[in-house]
C-alpha cells in the first residue's frame, strides 16, 4: 500500500469543491487509468459524530489522468496532479464544520491507496 498523507484545506459551505491529488502506485510512479480498477469517495462531517454526507463511485476515466496535469488549479509544486474529482455542494452543508474526504483507489495489482483530505467549511453569511 502506498503512503497516504492528509491534505488540509478550506471549502465553502453549500458549494461544490474540486479535490486534486497526485496518486502514486506501489512502485512510486504516478498511476494511470489502467492501473486503477475502482475509486470510492466518501465524506464525513467530523464535527457531527462523523456523519457521512457523501458517497460515490468515481468513474476512473473521468478522474484519473495518464499524464500529470499542471494547470492553474494545482499550486502545490511544479510536478502536477493525476486525479481530480468534484464533490457536490451537498457534502458540505454546514459552515464552521470540519469534514473528512476520503478517496479509496483499488489498484489493478490488488492493493489500495488513498487520497485523504481534512477541510473546514467556511460559512456563507449572505447566501
Amino acid at each position: 500500500m502506498s503512503e497516504s498523507r492528509v491534505t488540509h484545506g478550506v471549502v465553502v459551505e453549500d458549494a461544490d469543491a474540486t479535490f486534486l491529488a497526485r496518486i502514486l502506485g506501489d512502485d512510486g510512479d504516478p498511476v494511470q487509468q489502467a492501473d486503477v480498477s475502482a475509486i470510492a469517495a466518501k465524506v464525513y462531517n467530523e464535527s457531527n459524530s462523523n456523519t457521512q454526507t457523501y458517497s460515490a463511485v468515481v468513474i476512473v476515466a473521468n478522474s484519473v489522468f495518464n499524464a500529470l496535469q499542471t494547470d492553474d488549479r494545482w499550486t502545490r509544486d511544479s510536478t502536477g496532479f493525476n486525479f481530480a474529482h468534484v464533490v457536490p455542494y451537498t457534502a458540505f452543508p454546514t459552515g464552521g464544520h470540519r469534514y473528512r474526504v476520503e478517496f479509496k483507489f483499488s489498484l489493478a495489482t490488488g492493493s489500495y491507496c488513498f487520497a485523504l483530505f481534512q477541510v473546514v467549511a467556511t460559512s456563507i453569511l449572505g447566501g
